[in-house]
């Protein structure tokens, strides 16, 4: 009886560990496919911005004008320009949660990264970080100034 207890407790033991294997193998696959709609989320948001502006040339316009001298700008284009600037910083963050979570390598990052640097040499676009910088996670607005600036 006491062979039999330690066979079975042996068999046991190897389907605990096969099971924490199996777990593993799923656990990995089903990061990587959440690493994948990350960054699929993140190119279309992207992707959704710029066919905003190449579409539409009024708007293109407003950006550019946006971009040049926001001071131009009237009631209505700072308002229209302020959620365009908050949705491509809103997208810069994200992407850098992504690469705090893991979800996202650096090398997937740098493009952000760089991307969120070219919008935040614009000077419309750096006045409205300035001025909105309170809706952003605080180590985001530490880590974009310190790559930025």
């Amino acid at each position: 009886m006491d062979k039999l207890n330690r066979w079975l407790t042996l068999i046991a033991n190897l389907g605990v560990v096969a099971g924490i294997v199996f777990l593993a193998v799923e656990i990995r696959q089903n990061t990587n496919a959440v690493a994948a709609q990350a960054i699929m989320n993140l190119n279309e948001f992207g992707n959704e911005t710029a066919r905003s502006v190449s579409l539409d040339e009024n708007f293109a316009k407003l950006v550019t004008k946006g971009h040049q001298d926001p001071d131009s700008l009237t009631e209505l284009e700072v308002e229209r320009y302020v959620i365009y600037v908050q949705h491509l910083l809103n997208v810069a963050e994200a992407a850098w949660t992504f690469r705090q979570r893991g979800l996202i390598l650096d090398e997937e990052f740098q493009g952000w990264q760089n991307s969120t640097c070219s919008w935040l040499a614009q000077p419309g676009v750096e006045k409205m970080w300035k001025s909105g910088r309170l809706h952003f996670i605080d180590e985001f607005k530490t880590s974009t100034e310190t790559w930025c600036y």
